[in-house]
Formats: C-alpha cells, structure tokens, sequence
C-alpha cells in the first residue's frame, strides 16, 4: 500500500462540522456501501459521505483517485465552489453535461487513467477558468473540439491515447505552454 492508503470504510459524521473544510483527500480506502442504499454509483457509494459532510459549500479540491467509480457521483456535482478536481485511475467511460455546466470555477482537472472517448460540449463553459486538463491513459480516438475552446489551459495532457489526427481548433489555445501527445497514432 502507498502512503496515502488507509482502510476507511466510512467517514466520521462529525465531519460535517468542519466548516473551513477547503479540501479533502479520501482515495485509496475501503469505503463499503451496498449498491442498492446509492443508485447509478454502482459499487463506490461516495454520495452518502458527501452529503453527510455538506461539503458543496466548502470543498474547494476533492481527490476521488482509484476508487473503481464507474460515475461521477451526481452530489460531486452541486460542488460549485470546486477550484480542483481529479478523478484517475476509476472506470469512468462517460463525464455529465452536468460536470462543465455547474463546476465552472474548475483550474485543475485530472482525469487520467480512466476509459473515456469523449469530452461533453459542456466543457466549453470551463473556458474562462481551466488551466490543467489530464486526459491521458484514456481511450480517445478523436480529438475533443470542446477541449479547444479551453482559452485559459497552460497544461494539456492527452498522451497514451489513440489519437490520429489532431483538431485544427487547437490553434486557438494561446495561453498552451506544455502539451504531451506522446504515445498516440498521430501522423
């Protein structure tokens, strides 16, 4: 186990006290929730643990890394305040509309490691605020024209995908400084 592995099964309620709670780091537990009491979360019943914490006022950085989520657990959603995200290493195949549409206070988002193939046009709304965007180890084959309109991304990272071709779109990206295509089929 690494050094940030714990064996939480669930979160003390008396979290929900911490006011001033700006971030919090949970990956790599063993949070047990049966399936049946979080419908759509599949086997990781985070939703519970987020609203027993009311952290959708406070929470500023959430890590969900390498918890076998096949979702976005809907309440990470109503997370408006989210300046810092990061997702990897999960079986997500899909992102929300919901996810670029109400988390537009979002710098950093990383969402290595996952099965993802597409981006939702919602992301266009994140325009004025990401600045980090880690896709890599995904299964794209396209290049998202969503992503393009990313006027304030410094860092893109879409390397070990399958991309071949890269959208022209991407010229409009004048803030990029650091961009990894490695290990793709680009030509």
């Amino acid at each position: 186990m690494g050094r940030r592995s714990n064996q939480l099964s669930s979160l003390p309620h008396q979290i929900a006290l911490l006011t001033n709670l700006e971030e919090l780091e949970i990956q790599e537990n063993q949070f047990a929730v049966a399936a049946k009491d979080i419908p759509g979360l599949g086997l990781m019943g985070m939703i519970k643990y987020f609203q027993a914490c009311a952290m959708s006022k406070f929470t500023r950085k959430l890590n969900l890394n390498v918890m076998g989520m096949t979702d976005v657990p809907d309440d990470v959603l109503t997370f408006t305040n989210l300046t810092n995200i990061s997702i990897m290493g999960n079986r997500l195949t899909t992102i929300p509309d919901a996810f670029g549409q109400n988390l537009i206070n979002l710098k950093r988002i990383n969402m290595r490691a996952n099965q993802l193939t597409m981006i939702p046009e919602s992301f266009t709304k994140l325009a004025n605020s990401c600045e980090f965007l880690d896709l890599s180890y995904c299964q794209f084959t396209l290049f998202p024209a969503s992503v393009c309109e990313l006027k304030k991304v410094t860092f893109l990272d879409f390397s070990h995908n399958k991309l071949s071709t890269l959208n022209d779109a991407i010229g409009a990206m004048l803030a990029l400084e650091h961009m990894r295509l490695d290990y793709n089929q680009v030509r």
